[in-house]
């Protein structure tokens, strides 16, 4: 059944919106026309998704190293392994930043270029309609 079946069947059932419709923003043939503008640029597309898990690890990764130098280095009276965990964090913060910072660029760049991409097939599109259109 087709995306326009599913909803005329959903009103008929009481479904006044999409979502309720079971209809949501996620259509598997829009994805896949959508793929057609992403494909020349998967490399940065997968790259961006890389970047995800590993700006999670260093956003996790800072209390764990705030918690071992209090129980570990303040706790037990050694404060000269702080200037290592002073550094350690510091690393951990300016990686969590840099990945983040690349994960959005390449996104932002995937988008753009594909939109541009979308646009250029569009305008040809138009260009090839009847005047009287």
């Amino acid at each position: 059944m087709s995306s326009a079946g599913i909803r005329v069947a959903a009103r008929a059932a009481g479904a006044t919106t999409a979502s309720q419709a079971g209809v949501g923003a996620y259509d598997a043939r829009l994805i896949r026309r959508l793929w057609h503008y992403v494909r020349p640029y998967r490399r940065e597309f997968y790259a961006a998704c890389a970047f995800l898990p590993l700006t999670s690890a260093f956003a996790l990764a800072q209390p764990y190293i705030l918690k071992l130098a209090i129980d570990e280095y303040i706790a037990a009276g050694s404060p000269q392994c702080m200037a290592f965990t002073a550094f350690a964090y510091s690393a951990v913060v300016a990686a969590e930043f840099l990945c983040l910072y690349l994960q959005y660029w390449l996104t932002m760049r995937v988008a753009q270029q594909s939109l541009a991409d979308l646009r250029e097939d569009i305008f040809r599109h138009v260009q090839r309609l009847d005047a009287a259109f």
